[in-house]
């Protein structure tokens, strides 16, 4: 009887850190979360054809938006407040939309019919949009007055590493193309 008491503490015991553990999580577990969350039902909703072109879309849109002419006279540059960096995410959302529906009008590809593959392939294509729209809220809109991130994300995000986040899909897209 004793011994049933003793795995029942350890059992409870190991119950409680782990809910302590997630309870404790940090807010950019959340954040990312849900930016996986959103990524990956818009792949599983509108197909792997919508998720490849939102993933395509995003490169000619950072750059479009980078480029757009007397930019930064109109918003300033002395110090952005988080009415601008909506501003900009907004502007961005403007550009990508209509690039996204034109690159969409030239991919032609779905989910297989198994329903694992195509939840794996979801989730990878989430990760992917996931990767793109945080390595770009570093170097295209910085976004560090609405939400910053932790110094574990700062450092995995640093622009020493802004490369392979940038090659990283394409690397996807290579493995998932049929």
């Amino acid at each position: 009887m004793q011994a049933y008491f003793v795995v029942y503490n350890v059992f409870m015991d190991a119950l409680q850190e782990i809910a302590q553990s997630v309870l404790s999580a940090s807010s950019d577990v959340v954040v990312l979360g849900a930016i996986f969350a959103i990524a990956t039902s818009y792949g599983l909703f509108f197909g792997k054809g919508r998720a490849v072109s939102l993933i395509l879309a995003l490169y000619p849109t950072a750059l479009i938006f980078e480029l757009i002419p007397y930019f930064k006279d109109i918003l300033g540059t002395v110090s952005e407040t988080s009415g601008d960096v909506l501003v900009k995410a907004v502007i961005f959302a403007i550009i990508l939309l209509p690039l996204h529906f034109i690159i969409n009008h030239f991919i032609f590809t779905d989910f297989s019919f198994s329903r694992i593959r195509k939840l794996f392939e979801a989730g990878i294509l989430g990760l992917s949009v996931l990767a793109l729209l945080i390595a770009f809220s570093y170097r295209v809109i910085d976004i560090s007055e609405l939400y910053n991130f932790s110094s574990g994300i700062d450092t995995l995000f640093a622009s020493a590493n802004f490369f392979w986040w940038l090659l990283a899909p394409f690397v996807v897209l290579t493995f998932l193309r049929k």
